[in-house]
């Protein structure tokens, strides 16, 4: 099209377009609500997925101190058993530590609805907190089933992973009783109960969907 308006008229003539994205309707909103896949949900699901990889990480150093007997060598050399596994415990946490500032700054950067006031942030840091304090333990007891770090770390992660994808599956496809044994054996023992704490955490933040109502009122192209 320039090319014909320059043809008529003189180089320093051109069209420009720019395309911008349409609203999205408040059909479409009542019927992302219904479906249950929401924003919220997406962010929690995406983060419940990255833990399922970041917590096996801390499987590595453990099965290699037992396999190699550095940490027996550590206690015969003097060191206390309480001494030992604070360092760990305390240099575990500020590595976590890092991983959730960068969770949160990426966060406030989207600005999303339900998680870009400090007040939902907050909450999602406590949350990711917790979810790291209760993973730990489980973390530590695990590297004693493990005789290779990079098996160990695998092994934990495809568990993780496969227990995250058949919790969300049997929360949406289950009957009522599955989904409540699912939900007491599976979900609050994986990262799964970290998914669902944040999905719940942006809920109330999240941009009210009108009523049938209210979106027949709001879209006249509809009534």
């Amino acid at each position: 099209m320039n090319a014909i308006l320059q043809s008529h008229t003189t180089d320093d003539h051109r069209i420009q377009f720019f395309n911008h994205p349409l609203p999205v309707s408040s059909d479409t909103k009542i019927r992302e609500t219904n479906s249950g896949i929401t924003t919220a949900f997406q962010i929690a699901f995406h983060i419940a997925f990255c833990m399922a990889f970041v917590i096996p990480f801390y499987v590595l150093f453990y099965v290699r101190e037992r396999v190699v007997k550095s940490k027996h060598q550590q206690f015969i050399s003097g060191a206390k058993v309480s001494a030992y596994w604070f360092a760990n415990i305390l240099w575990d946490f500020v590595t976590f530590l890092l991983t959730i500032i960068c969770i949160i700054i990426t966060l406030a950067c989207f600005q999303e609805d339900g998680l870009k006031s400090a007040s939902d942030l907050g909450q999602v840091f406590v949350i990711l907190i917790f979810f790291f304090l209760a993973a730990l333990p489980i973390t530590y007891l695990s590297s004693l089933l493990f005789t290779a770090p990079s098996g160990g770390y695998s092994k934990l992660a495809l568990i993780n992973v496969f227990l995250e994808i058949r919790a969300a599956g049997h929360n949406q496809y289950s009957a009522k009783n599955t989904r409540y044994q699912v939900n007491e054996v599976v979900i609050k023992r994986t990262p799964s109960c970290l998914r669902t704490d944040v999905t719940q955490d942006a809920k109330p933040g999240e941009t009210q969907v009108p009523s049938e109502r209210g979106r027949h009122q709001a879209d006249p192209i509809l009534s």
